[in-house]
């Protein structure tokens, strides 16, 4: 490895806006340094991850978690860079792309992958006992996957969770976005929608440069180039900076830090210019959370719309088997045998007692109860036909009989 001089200095005794600056250290004996731990895993791509892998807790320390691993390092700054290794974790397997952050003091991981396997949780150090733990987070989602996104912004880390198993699919996948509350450590559930994931959706994971109370430095490298661009966490969206605009890729020595609204670069020749967040600094926006947003709203729509679908076929489908129901009842109330119509034609104008009209009518042989019933229900219907008209008037002489008149 060529020899880089890489400045660090670490400002502001806040975690958010600690970053590197000018004093001449040569990178070469900080990675002799780590590489004195005989641990591959601890120096891997350590040229392109060392700055991205670093959190800072005051104006003289860092804390540095190689990609991929439970390693972390105390890096103490002064005329020289002390290193201390303050874990027990070794390689883990599925940590790359981890979220580092700093929040209250303490260190933390979440999220993370590796081959085949993922993790969707939330690691914290404790520091006495040198290991890392889990955080146990009320509500949060048993059927999620894969973290895809993940910011720290005030007390809360906004995430969007993968529900799908299928790490390397091409297809839309189920996600879902919400919020871990840090306070009270329960998860909030924002919406879900279905996407295909691309590297625009994606936020907090192993390219971040710097971050600060409100915005991270990003930084998308391929094999020959890199480019930059600002995450403003309250907002959601991705800046365009032009003073970071196709800029050669950082290395220690050229860097990018961020100090309130301001945003500083310094070049290889360590000559530092700096410009304030306003829409003038700004060339282009991407509101990136908007997508997670929109999609949930369409997503609701859709299914707002399936729903009033399904209420109105169920609606339709109900009052044709209603109608269908009262033909079919209709049909066979009124298909009552030819003969008991023909027999109350010839009867026309004749008054019948009730034993009579029963034998006519053909339910003399039912019980009393089901006569009475059967009798009521086939006058009106022979009534509603129109062909006979059939009434009922008390036995002149004796109340307790009735007559039943034909016409």
């Amino acid at each position: 490895m060529r020899n880089i001089i890489i400045i660090i200095s670490l400002f502001l005794a806040n975690s958010y806006s600690a970053y590197f600056d000018s004093t001449k250290i040569d990178i070469e004996k900080l990675y002799i340094k780590f590489k004195a731990y005989n641990d591959s895993s601890i120096i891997r791509d350590f040229k392109t991850k060392f700055l991205k892998s670093l959190v800072f807790t005051n104006d003289t320390t860092a804390y540095f978690n190689p990609n991929g691993t439970l390693h972390l390092f105390k890096l103490n700054c002064g005329k020289d860079i002390k290193i201390e290794k303050i874990s027990k974790g070794i390689y883990h397997g599925h940590n790359f792309h981890r979220y580092l952050f700093i929040y209250n003091s303490k260190i933390y991981l979440y999220g993370g992958q590796g081959l085949w396997s993922s993790f969707v949780g939330l690691l914290e150090f404790n520091k006495q006992n040198k290991e890392w733990f889990k955080k146990e987070i009320q509500d949060y989602p048993f059927e999620a996957k894969k973290v895809v996104s993940s910011w720290l912004i005030g007390d809360k880390i906004k995430v969007l969770l993968s529900l799908d198993r299928n790490y390397n699919k091409i297809t839309s996948e189920s996600l879902l976005f919400g919020e871990i509350d840090l306070i009270n450590w329960r998860f909030k559930e924002i919406g879900r929608f279905s996407s295909m994931i691309s590297n625009r959706m994606q936020i907090g994971k192993i390219n971040i440069i710097q971050e600060s109370e409100k915005y991270m430095i990003i930084e998308n490298r391929s094999a020959s180039e890199c480019s930059y661009e600002l995450f403003d966490k309250e907002s959601g969206d991705a800046l365009y900076v032009n003073l970071l605009k196709d800029i050669p890729c950082l290395d220690g020595n050229s860097y990018a830090y961020i100090k309130k609204d301001t945003l500083y670069y310094r070049n290889s020749n360590r000559i530092t210019k700096s410009v304030l967040l306003n829409n003038d600094a700004i060339y282009h926006k991407k509101d990136i959370q908007g997508i997670y947003l929109d999609g949930i709203k369409k997503q609701r729509v859709s299914k707002l719309f399936l729903y009033l679908i399904i209420t109105l076929s169920s609606i339709i489908i109900t009052v044709i088997l209603i109608v269908l129901a009262i033909r079919f009842k209709r049909k066979h109330l009124y298909d009552f045998p030819v003969s008991i119509e023909k027999n109350l034609i010839l009867s026309k104008g004749q008054v019948l007692k009730k034993d009579e009209i029963d034998l006519i009518l053909e339910i003399s042989h039912m019980s009393f109860d089901s006569i009475k019933s059967k009798r009521s229900n086939l006058i009106k219907i022979i009534n509603d036909n129109g062909k006979v008209n059939i009434t009922r008037n008390r036995d002149k002489n004796d109340k307790r009989f009735i007559e039943y008149f034909v016409k």
